[in-house]
């Protein structure tokens, strides 16, 4: 699979997709990549810092737990929107078109986090990732 990791944009569903899929199809690597740098990356200590910092990020469970569900919500609304944008969509297809997305949402919502928590766990488990959700605390003032 010949991906790359692309930039954001925020204009069309497609290169959502596609800036996720980049990073969600090579974590490791490009954890390994970043590793490498930290190790072995100069006199930079600066980039050596942020790859480190990175790579870190890029490792937690949670981290990686969210990319899985942005990849499957983005991938899932891209195939409508492009449906939707066809020239020759009618109104009948789309109507069907939003009822079949939002279907799909009612039903992520009762089941996809843990349909997608399952997928991550071995994805988790190659990485020898903790498969653990960090809590965080809340300072009261």
């Amino acid at each position: 699979m010949d991906l790359t990791v692309k930039p954001l944009w925020n204009t069309r569903w497609e290169s959502q997709v596609k800036s996720v899929k980049g990073i969600r199809f090579q974590v490791p690597k490009i954890s390994l990549a970043l590793l490498k740098l930290y190790n072995y990356g100069g006199d930079d200590d600066q980039a050596k810092s942020d790859a480190g910092s990175l790579a870190n990020s890029l490792e937690a469970f949670e981290f990686l737990l969210n990319m899985e569900i942005l990849y499957e919500n983005l991938f899932s609304i891209n195939i409508v929107s492009k449906n939707l944008q066809s020239k020759s969509t009618c109104i009948g297809v789309t109507i069907k078109e939003v009822e079949g997305i939002i279907l799909y949402f009612e039903k992520y919502r009762n089941g996809g986090f843990e349909f997608s928590k399952n997928i991550f766990k071995s994805f988790a488990f190659d990485m020898v990732i903790e498969l653990t959700l960090q809590t965080k605390s809340h300072r009261f003032k």
